[in-house]
């Protein structure tokens, strides 16, 4: 659990399942993360799906399908972004508006892929326009 002080932005971490579990036909597959921002909570799971949750309502207000496998999933505290890396060959980073709409879809190690890299570590720098990814970090 993040909390960091004076802001409406949280963040509640959960680890992926393990892959013996995910395979038993249980219905939702794994959390790969949660973000709480300005009444919403986004959370993106494993089948490719991200939601964003209205907790005045307590229902799914939008519902996003990526196509792919989400690895690694984060909300930008102050701008309408998320970003996320998505499985495939090779895996690569995407980046979307609170909307949906995808601004760019990049392979930050180029044609060779990520391989064997971890794919969790993505983070949004919380005051700058700066995305975090493994090694690297991104101006967006």
């Amino acid at each position: 659990y993040d909390q960091r002080a004076g802001t409406q932005h949280h963040s509640l971490f959960s680890t992926l399942v393990d892959a013996s579990r995910s395979k038993s036909g249980l219905k939702d597959p794994e959390i790969v993360n949660c973000v709480f921002k300005n009444n919403a909570l986004f959370s993106a799971s494993g089948n490719g799906l991200v939601k964003v949750w209205d907790l005045r309502k307590r229902q799914v207000g939008r519902q996003y399908d990526l196509g792919r496998r989400v690895l690694a999933f984060d909300v930008h505290q102050h701008l309408p972004l998320f970003a996320c890396t998505l499985d495939g060959a090779p895996v690569s980073l995407h980046l979307y508006n609170t909307k949906g709409e995808l601004l760019t879809a990049r392979n930050p190690l180029g044609a060779a892929g990520l391989g064997a890299r971890s794919h969790g570590n993505l983070g949004f720098h919380p005051l700058k326009s700066y995305l975090a990814f493994d090694m690297e970090v991104l101006l967006i």
